[in-house]
């Protein structure tokens, strides 16, 4: 389904920072040989995985066609989870995570 560019240079093997930056400036080097206007814009989505609104990833998903048991399920997989912090051993009190999209899972790029 093609779902993630094969620009994206995260979550995939043999691809990293560096690589993007070594496609980033050998593209820049080739337009600035040729005379052409080179810019660039770079973004930090810091924090961004925490951040998704669970209530619109659901109507994207169901934009992109992902309806009924399978949007059902992907919202109960967001929506039904909990955290705590564990500090020397001393554990918090679990809290609701209310939005964003669980990291370092394969879904989680997906999702975001």
């Amino acid at each position: 389904h093609r779902v993630l560019t094969s620009l994206n240079h995260g979550f995939r093997s043999g691809y990293s920072c560096e690589t993007l930056l070594l496609v980033t400036f050998h593209d820049f080097m080739k337009a600035f040989d040729a005379g052409l206007q080179t810019d660039i814009a770079i973004l930090d989505f810091s924090k961004a995985f925490d951040t998704v609104p669970h209530n619109k990833l659901s109507s994207k998903m169901g934009e992109y066609g992902i309806r009924g048991q399978l949007n059902n399920w992907l919202n109960m997989f967001l929506t039904q989870r909990k955290m705590k912090v564990v500090v020397e051993g001393e554990q918090s009190e679990e809290v609701k995570v209310d939005s964003g999209v669980p990291q370092g899972t394969v879904l989680g790029l997906l999702l975001f």
